[in-house]
């Protein structure tokens, strides 16, 4: 039996008597990856030795040259840091030599029993040298990555033990191990991890979107308004997706909250403004109003552009096209993306200046002023012939509260409530309470199959040349998002009762689209229904009027009086669904109101709104915008609710 040799016998070379050798088995990819492996060499040594012939002269005599048969990449790696001058041109290089006989079988046996290694013992061991004291920079530069790269891998190396082993074990893909690694929290990845780890295939967006639940992506129309430097410099939390393709990199905003306040507030100093402007009726809201509707474009006269504004919308015009080419090209910075918003706020703001708007239109006119699609709108218009002067009625003010938030829907100012009226209510505890009536009136419709299909028939028959856009019921299927309102809503009685006859009818629905209409064909009349009234009640919206100051003419209002809604069924006044979110002022109105004062409140806030939700407990009391519509003869809500 042949004795077998397991070292071989090395020696030393100057590395300026190797050169590379024609034998050498790799042909494809020798330059690749070469200047990182030169670094990790400057860093780690040489750690194998490089497999060498002699090279002869034309009469066959060594001429003290050796060709690399094996090693080619590293030899190309030592040369590179020769050149950089981080090491001497005749460095002694450990090598061994090579057989005549094996030129080929020993360099092709080296890289073809090569056994990569699993991509999730490279992020462990990243994660292992940050460990034991290795800087991100310096890592970098041992292994010749980029900054970016070491950050990337180094999430991956710290996803939670349960991940990497499923990684290893191939259960999950690279792509959705890095939707994990958006998040450092192992305990939200094993928590969404045991959620969807039974299914056939994981999408990786869903776990993404699993992990960010209740967060606002960077692409909102929100973010776009304030801006994310804005929004950071106020204090915002920022989670940003290291892996994430698009320019923006991943974004999302961790304080939806204070998002929503500076939403408000810049809408609120435009309102302002345009009040400044002697516009008398302004009304600021987060979302384009139902009442817009009532009104039509007001007339304006146009006013001639100077010639140093002339130039400057041009240049604007000519930097907002060149960065919107860049973008569609190469993708845009964030102070891109924010200066591509400036420009188009300048330009808004130029060509708004050349309308000018008579004094009598803006005393009978209104000017709405909402967040849209393309960013902060204003709309100027004068109510349409027939409908009420809601803009002569109606003004809604957008100050601070002491203990509140900036308003935008809540403060109603007429002639006996002056102009500079703080807002009743916050905009965020309004736009909630609105949730709360919406979900309701929505509850109160999939309990009467009856008023269902009729609320169908009404709105077919106003999209017949009527105005279909006055419907309470969207037939379309559009379901107002609530949630976006109030957070907790799917947590009420009333949204819980709707989604569990929808559930009821899920579990007697067929699964296939074509089987459908032969199911509901074999159902009767009243079987129908059932099924008719929970699909309608979730299109039902009942809008952001207030009801008790004689809103009755409204359409979401008389749905309201047919359904026989009565919120306190429905809502309850507590600390945290009102007291501890008003003032002590308007806390000491309720308790009167309720007929439960005269109430003092003198006190820390919180005591003082405790002590207010246990005295109006049980009395019907409820604020405005939750109270009944009046009846048909104008009467007010029923005096269980106040």
């Amino acid at each position: 039996m042949t004795k077998i040799t397991l070292n071989k016998e090395t020696f030393t070379v100057p590395l300026d008597k190797l050169q590379p050798d024609e034998r050498n088995v790799r042909l494809t990819g020798r330059e690749i990856d070469v200047p990182e492996l030169a670094h990790n060499i400057a860093h780690e040594g040489l750690l194998h030795g490089l497999g060498v012939r002699p090279v002869l002269d034309a009469s066959g005599e060594p001429t003290g040259r050796y060709g690399v048969v094996i090693g080619g990449r590293r030899l190309a790696a030592l040369k590179l840091l020769v050149k950089k001058k981080r090491l001497a041109k005749d460095e002694p290089v450990t090598c061994f030599a090579v057989k005549p006989a094996a030129l080929t079988s020993a360099g092709l046996a080296e890289n073809l029993h090569r056994l990569a290694m699993h991509p999730a013992d490279s992020y462990f061991a990243f994660a292992r040298m940050s460990d034991e004291g290795l800087c991100d920079a310096e890592i970098a530069v041992r292994f010749g990555l980029s900054p970016a790269t070491v950050q990337k891998r180094l999430r991956l190396g710290r996803l939670s033990p349960a991940l990497l082993d499923a990684l290893r074990a191939n259960r999950i893909s690279e792509p959705v191990a890095q939707a994990f690694a958006i998040t450092d929290d192992t305990e939200a990845q094993e928590r969404i991890f045991a959620k969807v780890q039974g299914r056939a295939w994981i999408d990786p967006a869903v776990v993404r979107a699993m992990l960010t639940e209740g967060e606002v992506p960077g692409h909102d129309r929100r973010v776009a308004l304030i801006g994310l430097a804005a929004y950071e410099q106020a204090g915002g939390g920022v989670r940003r997706d290291l892996f994430a393709d698009d320019a923006g990199g991943g974004v999302t905003l961790t304080d939806p909250d204070l998002l929503d306040r500076l939403v408000l507030e810049k809408l609120a100093a435009e309102g302002d403004r345009l009040r400044a402007d002697g516009w008398r009726a302004v009304s600021v809201s987060m979302m384009p109003p139902e009442d817009m509707r009532g009104f039509y474009a007001a007339p304006f006269d146009r006013v001639a552009l100077s010639e140093d504004t002339d130039r400057r919308l041009t240049d604007l015009s000519e930097q907002y096209d060149a960065l919107v080419e860049q973008g569609e090209a190469e993708g845009l910075t964030d102070e891109e993306e924010e200066r591509l918003d400036a420009i188009r706020a300048e330009v808004t703001a130029i060509e708004e200046a050349t309308e000018a708007y008579g004094d009598e239109t803006k005393a009978a006119g209104r000017a709405f002023v909402f967040l849209g699609d393309g960013g902060l709108r204003v709309v100027r218009g004068l109510p349409r012939a027939g409908l009420a002067q809601t803009a002569d009625e109606t003004r809604i003010d957008d100050d601070n509260d002491d203990d509140g938030e900036p308003g935008a829907n809540g403060g109603v100012s007429t002639p006996d409530h002056p102009a500079n009226k703080k807002p009743e209510l916050s905009a965020t505890l309004t736009a909630e309470l609105q949730a709360h009536r919406t979900a309701a009136l929505q509850a109160r419709v999939a309990q009467m199959p009856d008023l269902a299909l009729r609320l169908v028939v009404h709105s077919l028959l106003l999209g017949r040349g009527h105005g279909g856009y006055r419907t309470v019921a969207k037939i379309s299927g559009y379901e107002p998002n609530l949630q976006q309102a109030c957070r907790t809503i799917e947590d009420t009685e009333a949204a819980r009762m709707v989604t569990a006859m929808h559930d009821r009818r899920g579990d007697h629905e067929p699964g296939e689209h074509a089987d459908l209409l032969p199911w509901l064909l074999s159902l009767d009349n009243a079987e129908v229904l059932t099924v008719l009234a929970p699909l309608v009640a979730s299109t039902v919206d009942a809008g952001c009027e207030d009801w008790s100051q004689g809103a009755g003419r409204s359409l979401a209002a008389g749905v309201a009086t047919a359904a026989r809604l009565t919120m306190t069924d429905w809502w309850t006044p507590t600390v945290e669904t009102y007291f501890g979110r008003v003032t002590k002022a308007q806390i000491a109105r309720a308790v009167t109101e309720a007929g439960a004062g005269p109430f003092n409140t003198e006190g820390k806030k919180a005591e003082v709104a405790a002590a207010a939700a246990r005295l109006v407990a049980g009395t019907g009391w409820l604020p405005a915008i939750l109270r009944s519509p009046p009846d048909h003869n104008g009467n007010a809500a029923a005096s269980s609710e106040v």
